[in-house]
């Protein structure tokens, strides 16, 4: 449906000016980013630390949180030790 919709909207505004479908698909692209980028800082919090934020949020929330982050830096490390000590 969406790709439908994009076609016939883009022969449209094609029909206005050869330029038109490009101009608004930036301007959709820029909007959408925003929003995104927008949305993401107010769910962390403005400047927090990404492991911190969401760890706040999960105790907020109720929910236990499991790091996979953590996890593979960890394991990052222990390989890194295992090829230095061999």
């Amino acid at each position: 449906f969406g790709g439908v919709l994009g076609g016939l909207l883009g022969t449209w505004l094609f029909t206005l000016d050869p330029a038109a479908p490009f101009a608004f698909s930036t301007a959709l692209a820029c909007i959408v980013f925003v929003l995104y980028t927008v949305g993401f800082c107010i769910r962390l919090g403005f400047g927090d630390d990404i492991e911190l934020a969401e760890e706040k949020r999960s105790r907020r929330r109720g929910i236990k949180r499991v790091s996979s982050w953590r996890k593979s830096e960890i394991n990052a490390n222990r390989k890194s030790m295992d090829s230095e000590a061999a």
